[in-house]
């Protein structure tokens, strides 16, 4: 099942910011807090789909760092 990934502006703070992945029904299936200091939290919620016989999923994450100046990159 499709799982999409989007900013928890509610919860984000200041310090820090959160992301939510849910199910097209609405079930939270992670959450990541991503620190200010660089650590982060992942908390997973629901199953992750992955291929048979392997381990080995791949998230990616809608994230687009900016500096002092403003310049970007996508992550």
């Amino acid at each position: 099942e499709s799982i999409a990934i989007t900013q928890d502006a509610t919860a984000s703070t200041s310090d820090a910011l959160v992301y939510v992945g849910k199910t097209a029904g609405g079930d939270t299936i992670f959450t990541l807090t991503l620190h200010q200091d660089g650590r982060y939290d992942f908390e997973l919620s629901g199953a992750l789909d992955h291929a048979t016989n392997s381990d080995d999923l791949t998230i990616n994450l809608p994230i687009v760092i900016t500096d002092g100046d403003n310049d970007s990159v996508n992550a």
